[in-house]
């Protein structure tokens, strides 16, 4: 549940009704909700005798943790996930579940590769940074789980937004 999808199931359903394909339940899920909830959800997909396929416009966490439900209630290859880019080419939504994810299918929209945005993006840090953004000093002790009482540039010494979101292999 919340804003992250709302207009495209929307729009899914209505595309779906138009065009006579059955759908057999629509539900939604707060990202955060408890892992008894991912349960529940898979349980209601996994009892629907007509529910193949599941279209979840989600971000990445919570597709990890739908596919987990599943692994954990012994529904693995039940249905066929169709996702939309909020997980597309992020593979660790999906490690270690590889077998619930199989077959699964996202999307993602081609984007031009812009050399001067990765050059500006992965050198941010809070020395250069918070004076212009100031929620980035909160971005960054959040992200980096570096902060040491009020004293977070020692604790963050080496960390660098490269080292977390720049896929060297």
């Amino acid at each position: 549940s919340g804003n992250y999808g709302t207009s495209g199931m929307e729009a899914f359903q209505r595309e779906a009704t138009a065009n006579g394909i059955c759908t057999a339940t629509q539900t939604k899920i707060a990202s955060r909700a408890a892992p008894s909830d991912y349960q529940a959800l898979a349980r209601v997909l996994a009892d629907e005798p007509l529910a193949k396929v599941v279209v979840c416009f989600c971000e990445g966490k919570t597709v990890n943790n739908i596919l987990n439900a599943t692994k954990v209630i012994g529904a693995s290859g039940k249905f066929m996930l169709i996702g939309s880019d909020g997980w597309a080419d992020r593979y660790e939504v999906i490690s270690g579940l590889e077998e619930q994810a199989l077959g699964g299918i996202t999307i993602k929209l081609d984007s031009a590769h812009i050399d001067s945005f990765d050059d500006w993006y992965l050198n941010l840090n809070p020395a250069n940074s918070s004076r212009r953004n100031p929620w980035f000093d909160e971005f960054w002790l959040w992200k980096f789980q570096c902060q040491n009482g009020d004293n977070y540039y020692n604790e963050c010494t080496g960390v660098s937004i490269q080292s977390f979101f720049y896929d060297e292999g």
